[in-house]
């Protein structure tokens, strides 16, 4: 694979992704990051807070603390990054099949959303192009 870079935005599944280790307090991160809160992105059906690191990274918390994260700018496993990528040469290169792909209109057009629930990976991709990786991780209810 030849998008191999050099990244701080590694993803480990399940336990985190770049500094944000899933379950851990937001308030850890909030002032050493200068990470902005994000009211009117409040989710009211999972009840989940919403952070900016930057405008490609969102933090989503939960009573608290972090669930999931999601970006649009790297996202790298095994030393590749797989933002932008094929979505094809990734779920080769995760050696697993996706539980489920739906296609989510959105105002710039329909997107795919490949789901990897054993992995907390949620992969949104046009034209064969991943544009977005949402990851998560274990919940304490797990």
């Amino acid at each position: 694979m030849e998008n191999k870079k050099k990244s701080k935005f590694d993803w480990i599944p399940l336990k985190q992704i770049g500094p944000f280790v899933f379950g851990d307090p937001i308030g850890d991160y909030v002032e050493a990051l200068n990470l902005s809160h994000i009211p009117e992105e409040y989710n009211e059906k999972v009840n989940w807070e919403v952070y900016s690191l930057c405008s490609d990274i969102r933090i989503y918390t939960e009573i608290g603390k972090i669930v999931a994260v999601s970006t649009s700018n790297f996202c790298v496993y095994k030393g590749y990054n797989i933002i932008g990528a094929l979505i094809s040469d990734v779920i080769k290169e995760i050696g697993i099949k996706p539980d489920s792909i739906e296609p989510e209109e959105l105002s710039d057009g329909i997107q795919a959303v490949y789901d990897f629930d054993d992995l907390g990976l949620q992969l949104w991709v046009k034209a064969d192009i991943i544009l977005t990786a949402i990851c998560s991780g274990h919940s304490d209810d797990d």
